[in-house]
């Protein structure tokens, strides 16, 4: 075997697999709220201004006199630097009678404050089963990607209701009752260096024969 084009032809296999992007790998992720960072604020009035905390409620309302609306704080930190996100995914357990709600994505920062009432972007109208019910939404993807790559440290949740309507889920403080609200989030996870790993063995494999054809010469 000429050594030689044995080399030329290894080398020309090893760079066009190394120049062939590395396959992502699909994952999945639950992040959760505590107990600081679900909750309500209120609008008493309503007067337009939330000024309020029911830290102890995850609901939101409108009726006569005030204004309530959810909360939930999501930390990222299960989700590594690089990630795509390709899914998202929220579950809670209904505790109101069935009604319709409105979700807001907004960076949250794993506290309940007033500050949470307002701002953030749309994203879906959702109707809640009645009390004792799971439900799940699956929710527009690229907020959340936004959200990330600009170093959110945690993705939050609003959601609103019209008036004359109620929607309640179970919070972090009263788990005894059902599932906690969480976010299911789906992303490909970044390829170490950049590099697939089968590129590392092939490699070595090439390394390997031009040592045995280098040997072969000399005898």
């Amino acid at each position: 075997m000429n050594f030689r084009k044995t080399l030329s032809a290894l080398t020309v296999s090893v760079l066009a697999f190394a120049a062939a992007p590395p396959s992502a790998r699909a994952v999945t992720t639950t992040l959760v709220t505590t107990v600081a960072s679900d909750g309500s604020v209120r609008d008493v009035g309503p007067d337009g201004t939330f000024d309020g905390l029911f830290i102890h409620f995850l609901g939101a309302t409108v009726m006569a006199g005030v204004e309530v609306r959810g909360i939930m704080e999501f930390a990222v930190s299960g989700i590594p630097a690089g990630a795509m996100i390709t899914g998202v995914e929220f579950e809670a357990e209904s505790w109101s009678l069935p009604d319709d709600a409105e979700f807001f994505l907004y960076a949250g920062n794993a506290t309940v404050d007033v500050t949470d009432a307002t701002g953030g972007s749309p994203l879906v109208t959702f109707a809640v089963p009645i009390f004792g019910n799971l439900f799940t939404q699956a929710l527009p993807i690229a907020g959340f990607q936004t959200l990330f790559d600009n170093a959110a440290t945690h993705f939050g949740l609003r959601f609103q209701v019209a008036i004359d309507s109620t929607v309640v889920f179970v919070g972090v403080e009263d788990a005894a009752r059902g599932a906690v609200p969480m976010l299911r989030v789906t992303f490909d996870a970044p390829v170490a260096n950049g590099v697939p790993e089968p590129v590392t063995g092939v490699l070595g494999v090439m390394g390997l024969v031009v040592l045995g054809c280098a040997a072969r010469r000399r005898v």
